[in-house]
């Protein structure tokens, strides 16, 4: 709709090919200025969120109250039915 009203063009063949064009100098840019000095930080990135979660859970005491629930007997669905078959 902009390069309709900008160039004053009729759909059809120059419409698309000007679109196309301006759509693949677009697709260029955001890949080299946007995209790929992302996926360049992505190691870092992921390694320092690792880090950090990692930290906050140990600080809480999440992981190793999590693996104590998770092993007692009636604490999960298996055990539930187990003990509702059993009355």
């Amino acid at each position: 709709m902009a390069l309709l009203t900008l160039f004053d063009l009729a759909a059809g063949w120059p419409l698309a090919l000007l679109s196309a064009s301006v759509t693949l100098v677009l697709a260029y840019a955001s890949w080299r200025f946007v995209e790929a000095p992302a996926l360049k930080q992505k190691v870092w990135v992921s390694r320092w969120l690792s880090s950090h979660i990692a930290g906050l859970g140990s600080r809480r005491g999440v992981g190793t109250e999590a693996a104590v629930r998770r092993d007692e007997p009636g604490n999960n669905l298996t055990g539930t039915i187990e003990a509702g078959a059993a009355e």
